[in-house]
């Protein structure tokens, strides 16, 4: 990222601030007190809405964005990658899409154990939540035991993404 103050520049690399917000979240929650920081060793549980699913990052709240090779059962395409704010217990959270708007979009939310919460919107259509989901570090696909309402969402199609 490029600050401009003047006659004045300012380069400053923004890897790994999506967790600033879960730490002043942490501190706000704490207090400011570290001794009661410590005493809770549990990370704070997966916020959930009213539908039972968890909470989506909001799409709009853009970070980084990169330019990557996706490809799923159906298509390979070039896609658009944008680093977005995660949901407390959360590490990173991540939109997919595609710039022409031909494909999917994936809103991707993973927690330290690598297992990640999907969110797949169609066009203009509003986000479905499509369950959890692991990786095999390229590529990521539905978990087995998964909620009725995520099982119809998914439907009988095959779902994997793949991100270089």
């Amino acid at each position: 990222m490029e600050i401009h103050l003047g006659e004045i520049w300012y380069e400053m690399q923004l890897k790994g601030t999506s967790a600033a917000p879960l730490k002043v979240q942490e501190c706000v929650a704490n207090r400011g007190n570290p001794e009661r920081a410590m005493a809770s060793a549990q990370p704070p549980a997966p916020v959930r809405s009213a539908s039972g699913a968890p909470r989506m990052p909001d799409p709009n709240r853009r970070g980084e964005e990169f330019v990557g090779n996706c490809q799923t059962d159906y298509a390979s395409y070039r896609c658009m990658a944008a680093t977005l704010t995660p949901t407390v217990g959360n590490a990173k959270a991540e939109l997919i899409y595609d710039a022409f708007g031909s494909e999917p979009n994936y809103i991707i939310q993973t927690d330290k154990n690598d297992i990640s919460e999907v969110w797949v919107s169609f066009g203009s259509d509003p986000y479905k939540y499509m369950g959890r989901w692991n990786t095999d570090g390229r590529c990521r696909g539905p978990l087995q035991n998964q909620d009725p309402q995520v099982v119809a969402n998914l439907g009988h199609d095959s779902w994997k993404l793949c991100v270089e």
